[in-house]
């Protein structure tokens, strides 16, 4: 029960300082705003709770494996295994256990930069571009139709500073 708890608490800190924080930081526009300083915190503290969130739930996911693994097959197997694939290596990359384990949170910032330096990248949201960056720093380019629908999401989605 402590433990419940104890995920509760950490995926409740997340989400609020994830929330409060992704208020104004939604897209270039809000990114470009920000002093270096502030990228840098920005994306330390989202990096750290994402990569908290990922042990969390992985170990909540695999206790109810263990306990009730009845019917989850049959959910589990109407995933394409492509995209299951693809996703697991975004999930890795961002949670720092992907290729290139060593990368920092001053290199996932320059990425971002990066990114947002493509004018045909100012609309995609910052968990897209955090999420691209970090592939990209572990060898794993996003496919166009990965750009695509996170620049399409992004012009509808996304929020900035700007009025």
């Amino acid at each position: 029960m402590k433990r419940l708890v104890s995920i509760f608490l950490y995926i409740l800190l997340f989400g609020a300082g994830w929330a409060i924080g992704a208020q104004g930081y939604r897209n270039a526009a809000g990114w470009s705003a920000l002093s270096s300083i502030e990228r840098l915190m920005y994306t330390s503290g989202y990096s750290e709770g994402y990569i908290r969130g990922s042990l969390e739930g992985s170990i909540v996911a695999a206790g109810l494996l263990a306990e009730k693994n009845k019917g989850l097959t049959t959910t589990l197997g109407k995933i394409d295994p492509a995209k299951l694939e693809r996703l697991q290596l975004s999930m890795r990359a961002q949670a720092g256990t992907g290729r290139n384990q060593h990368m920092n949170t001053i290199e996932v910032q320059k990425g971002i930069d990066t990114f947002y330096g493509d004018f045909r990248n100012q609309s995609i949201c910052w968990y897209d571009a955090f999420k691209f960056s970090a592939m990209a720093l572990n060898g794993d380019t996003p496919t166009e139709k990965e750009l695509s629908d996170a620049r399409e999401s992004g012009a509808k989605n996304c929020l900035s500073l700007e009025k």
